[in-house]
């Protein structure tokens, strides 16, 4: 149920699927399972596992619509304060139709 609880994908119907397919999906399940937030799993970073100390480094990515975000948190932030924007107001990404730079 793992894998089609959140899919919606009733069991009787799973069950009917081949078993290479259940399988794949319950191991992509258990995959998913044992990933950590980071996107890593721990057996990559352990040599006993067939992993490296060092399989990932860390670096810095920027997302310019994440940085849309953060400055108009900042914004709403100073406006929520004020009385301005009601609490529970977050900052969201929209498409601009039609599209102005």
């Amino acid at each position: 149920m793992a894998y089609c609880g959140p899919r919606g994908i009733p069991w009787t119907e799973f069950l009917s699927w081949d078993k290479w397919s259940r399988d794949a999906a319950i191991l992509w399940a258990r995959q998913q399972a044992e990933t950590c937030t980071c996107g890593t799993r721990l057996e990559e970073w352990d040599p006993k596992a067939g992993g490296h100390p060092a399989a990932y480094v860390a670096t810095v990515r920027s997302c310019p619509g994440c940085a849309a975000l953060e400055r108009r948190d900042e914004r709403l932030r100073a406006e929520i304060e004020k009385g301005e924007k009601p609490r529970g107001s977050r900052a969201v990404l929209r498409v601009q139709r039609p599209f102005r730079p």
